[in-house]
């Protein structure tokens, strides 16, 4: 038996992940020495209490890294990383695009980053761009926070601007879907903390979105209210989390089961709101795992012309911000 990544590796490999792109002689010679490393500075310097929060963070960065290189492993498949931008409420919104150079139509999925923003706590979140290209799909790293000027959400930002930036990601997805390459019936999205809790409320009223991966997130109360549809959903969470509280978790899943949607669940028993390496590289591979199972254009059955739309929630009160995720 296996410990460690390599356990990870064999995990996931075990339930049928397409394991061309994870695999290979070259990843042991080329990573395992690196991620040793990583680890044992891991488990020395963790502390989940806030102090060291940063050397949490920056080592999640780095393992998103190493994910990289793992998934960068599939032969043939080169990433091409350019930048555009699209109107949403009379704003430019600058979107990161990580495109596979093979040919044909490929699945898409939407990045979203948490209240930290992309430009600082939530840097690593670019890192999944490529892991994504590897496993065939394009990916967008959308940043949502241009359409109301932030770099970074407080809770006040979060009560107030939700439903702004659910808008924007509505508009991101008409965006997607109209990009040359894509395939329009495989759109999923991913998204950590603040930007899980779009991705789910989103998905919970756009049938476009075919599948989705909540990382420390949850569903705000209103549009588990009015949820009557969900995509496949695989939630990932760290049980000991002091922002999004574990329970959320639970709440997704709740949800998932009354509406009888496919739903795939890990928490991680010693995690907090920012995974540890080998948990981050585990909740890769299980999405990357996921995302093969589950972007196809045979399982949504509204169409992808056709937008969803439902009634608009009540807004947030104020004594129940749905994130607090750096």
């Amino acid at each position: 038996m296996e410990s460690g990544l390599w356990g990870c590796v064999a995990s996931v490999k075990r339930q049928g992940a397409a394991w061309e792109t994870v695999t290979g002689d070259f990843l042991r010679s080329a990573t395992n020495e690196i991620m040793t490393a990583t680890a044992a500075v891991y488990l020395r310097f963790s502390v989940y209490d806030g102090s060291f929060q940063w050397m949490n963070i920056r080592l999640a960065s780095l393992a998103g890294g190493l994910a990289v290189t793992l998934a960068a492993a599939s032969p043939g498949e080169e990433v091409r990383v350019s930048k555009s931008t699209f109107a949403s409420g009379g704003h430019s919104i600058d979107v990161e695009v990580f495109t596979p150079s093979s040919p044909g139509l490929h699945p898409a999925i939407l990045l979203l980053y948490g209240a930290g923003g992309v430009l600082a706590n939530n840097a690593f979140i670019r890192n999944l761009g490529p892991a994504f290209v590897a496993c065939g799909c394009t990916t967008y790293l959308v940043h949502y926070f241009d359409r109301t000027g932030d770099t970074w959400a407080s809770d006040d930002r979060i009560r107030t601007d939700f439903e702004t930036w659910i808008s924007t990601i509505t508009d991101a997805i008409s965006f997607i879907a109209t990009q040359p390459g894509v395939d329009r019936e495989r759109i999923a999205t991913f998204g950590y903390s603040l930007g899980a809790y779009l991705a789910v409320a989103e998905a919970s009223r756009d049938p476009r979105v075919r599948a989705v991966i909540e990382l420390s997130g949850g569903i705000d109360p209103r549009y588990a209210a009015h949820a009557e549809h969900m995509p496949p959903l695989l939630i990932l969470h760290g049980e000991e989390d002091q922002r999004v509280e574990v329970g959320r978790a639970h709440e997704l899943e709740a949800l998932m089961r009354k509406l009888g949607t496919p739903y795939e669940m890990r928490i991680y028993p010693k995690d907090g709101h920012v995974l540890g390496p080998l948990s981050a590289m585990d909740a890769l591979l299980r999405g990357i795992a996921f995302l093969k199972r589950y972007i196809t254009p045979e399982w949504a059955e509204v169409s992808p012309e056709t937008k969803g739309d439902v009634e608009k929630p009540p807004a947030l009160s104020d004594s129940d911000p749905p994130d607090r995720g750096k």
